[in-house]
Protein backbone atom coordinates (compact mmCIF):
# COMPACT_ATOMS: atom_id res chain seq x y z
CA UNK A 1 0.00 0.00 0.00
CA UNK A 2 1.12 3.54 -0.64
CA UNK A 3 0.09 6.87 0.74
CA UNK A 4 0.05 10.23 -1.10
CA UNK A 5 3.75 10.89 -0.56
CA UNK A 6 4.64 7.58 -2.28
CA UNK A 7 6.05 6.16 0.93
CA UNK A 8 5.03 2.60 1.65
CA UNK A 9 2.79 2.11 4.60
CA UNK A 10 4.26 -0.51 6.84
CA UNK A 11 2.37 -2.26 9.61
CA UNK A 12 4.61 -3.68 12.28
CA UNK A 13 3.60 -4.91 15.65
CA UNK A 14 5.60 -2.77 18.09
CA UNK A 15 8.35 -4.98 19.42
CA UNK A 16 7.79 -3.89 22.99
CA UNK A 17 3.98 -4.20 22.97
CA UNK A 18 3.91 -7.96 23.44
CA UNK A 19 6.74 -10.43 23.58
CA UNK A 20 7.02 -13.02 20.85
CA UNK A 21 5.78 -16.29 22.21
CA UNK A 22 7.91 -19.12 20.82
CA UNK A 23 5.53 -21.76 22.22
CA UNK A 24 2.92 -20.79 19.63
CA UNK A 25 2.61 -22.84 16.50
CA UNK A 26 2.59 -21.17 13.08
CA UNK A 27 -1.21 -20.98 12.79
CA UNK A 28 -1.61 -19.71 16.34
CA UNK A 29 1.01 -17.02 15.68
CA UNK A 30 -0.82 -15.94 12.52
CA UNK A 31 -4.15 -15.82 14.35
CA UNK A 32 -2.70 -13.83 17.26
CA UNK A 33 -1.07 -11.40 14.83
CA UNK A 34 -4.34 -11.03 12.91
CA UNK A 35 -6.21 -10.31 16.14
CA UNK A 36 -3.72 -7.62 17.16
CA UNK A 37 -3.77 -6.12 13.68
CA UNK A 38 -7.60 -6.14 13.46
CA UNK A 39 -8.05 -4.57 16.87
CA UNK A 40 -5.64 -1.77 15.92
CA UNK A 41 -7.05 -0.96 12.47
CA UNK A 42 -9.50 1.80 11.69
CA UNK A 43 -13.02 1.01 10.59
CA UNK A 44 -12.47 1.82 6.92
CA UNK A 45 -9.47 -0.51 6.59
CA UNK A 46 -11.46 -3.21 8.38
CA UNK A 47 -14.27 -2.80 5.82
CA UNK A 48 -11.77 -3.18 2.98
CA UNK A 49 -10.38 -6.38 4.50
CA UNK A 50 -13.87 -7.79 5.08
CA UNK A 51 -14.91 -7.13 1.47
CA UNK A 52 -11.68 -8.70 0.19
CA UNK A 53 -12.02 -11.76 2.44
CA UNK A 54 -15.66 -12.21 1.49
CA UNK A 55 -14.89 -11.95 -2.21
CA UNK A 56 -12.15 -14.58 -1.94
CA UNK A 57 -14.43 -17.07 -0.26
CA UNK A 58 -17.74 -16.24 -1.88
CA UNK A 59 -19.24 -15.56 1.54
CA UNK A 60 -22.40 -13.50 1.50
CA UNK A 61 -23.20 -11.99 4.84
CA UNK A 62 -25.81 -9.75 6.41
CA UNK A 63 -25.09 -6.17 5.32
CA UNK A 64 -27.08 -4.84 8.25
CA UNK A 65 -24.27 -5.86 10.60
CA UNK A 66 -21.24 -3.60 10.43
CA UNK A 67 -18.52 -6.17 11.06
CA UNK A 68 -15.87 -3.43 10.98
CA UNK A 69 -17.17 -2.17 14.32
CA UNK A 70 -16.67 -5.53 16.05
CA UNK A 71 -13.59 -6.48 18.01
CA UNK A 72 -11.82 -9.67 16.95
CA UNK A 73 -13.28 -11.64 19.86
CA UNK A 74 -16.83 -10.46 19.09
CA UNK A 75 -16.64 -11.49 15.43
CA UNK A 76 -19.37 -14.05 14.68
CA UNK A 77 -18.39 -17.41 13.24
CA UNK A 78 -21.81 -18.85 12.53
CA UNK A 79 -24.12 -19.04 9.57
CA UNK A 80 -22.88 -17.13 6.54
CA UNK A 81 -19.74 -15.85 8.26
CA UNK A 82 -18.15 -19.26 8.86
CA UNK A 83 -14.70 -19.11 7.29
CA UNK A 84 -14.58 -15.32 7.04
CA UNK A 85 -12.38 -14.92 10.11
CA UNK A 86 -10.02 -17.62 8.78
CA UNK A 87 -9.77 -15.73 5.49
CA UNK A 88 -9.03 -12.51 7.41
CA UNK A 89 -6.12 -14.32 9.10
CA UNK A 90 -4.77 -15.29 5.67
CA UNK A 91 -5.16 -11.77 4.28
CA UNK A 92 -3.58 -10.06 7.27
CA UNK A 93 -0.70 -12.55 7.20
CA UNK A 94 -0.07 -11.60 3.55
CA UNK A 95 0.27 -7.92 4.46
CA UNK A 96 2.24 -8.13 7.71
CA UNK A 97 5.76 -9.28 8.43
Amino acid sequence: MQNDSNEYLHFDRPSDSEPVRPELGEQERKTENAQWFWDNLGEELRRILIRKAASRTGIRFDDTVDYALLSWNDFPETGDTVGLKDQLVVLIDEFTP
